[in-house]
């Protein structure tokens, strides 16, 4: 009996033990469990400072007035571009990189000649948008680089004459995004574009007026 009862104390001590540290382990605060991340849009609200990246296409139509330098002319007429691209979050602003091909038929009808300028274009473009996609309206800057493939086609009573450029392009972008539903936003911007015809250069002022759906 003398030997059973230490050992009946023993346990007793134990449960007790077990039991208050049970119960400071319920008392004690629980920490939320973290959010859970299901999209790009989510990880800005959970993670301050910005997100990897996520994708939109874009389509633009517009109108651009092309002076081809020392060929003594000026073109104009309407076209557009499309575009694929990524953004992602920077500190103070969207960086944004896109991958354009553009298409634009311009004319000139001057004493009976009548000549076509149709430019095609590839162009690598970087933007940075100084707003949030929360904002009304998020103005931005960009910049690209690409390749033109130039068709001239001239005509006139008893003559026609075609013939095919290649050549670098450039150009420069400045505009504004403006929301209209969740993920869809309008694109107003201004664009200056040189492409080297060899020997001539085509100078392209214009604006474009289109849409942008955020993946």
């Amino acid at each position: 009996m003398k030997k059973i009862f230490p050992l009946v104390a023993a346990v007793a001590v134990l449960l007790v033990a077990g039991m208050c540290a049970d119960g400071a382990a319920s008392a004690a605060p629980r920490a939320n469990p973290a959010p859970v991340i299901t999209n790009n849009r989510d990880a800005v609200t959970a993670s301050p400072g910005g997100y990897d990246f996520y994708t939109y296409a874009s389509f633009k139509l517009g109108y651009e007035y092309g002076d081809v330098r020392f060929g003594l002319h000026s073109v104009n007429g309407f076209g557009g571009q499309v575009a694929y691209g990524f953004i992602r979050r920077l500190w103070l602003f969207d960086a944004r990189g896109e991958l354009e091909m553009g298409y634009y038929n311009q004319r000139q009808d001057r004493g009976g000649r009548d000549t076509r300028l149709n430019p095609l274009t590839i162009m690598a473009n970087v933007y940075a948008d100084l707003g949030q996609a929360s904002w009304a309206l998020s103005p931005y800057l960009g910049f690209g680089i690409g390749y033109a493939n130039v068709t001239e086609k001239t005509t006139s009573p008893g003559f026609s004459d075609s013939t095919n450029h290649n050549g670098f392009a450039w150009g420069a972008y400045a505009g504004f995004t403006f929301g209209i539903v969740s993920d869809l936003r309008g694109d107003l911007a201004f664009r200056f574009g040189q492409i080297d015809l060899g020997g001539e250069t085509l100078d392209n002022f214009g604006g474009t007026l289109g849409l942008q759906y955020r993946f």
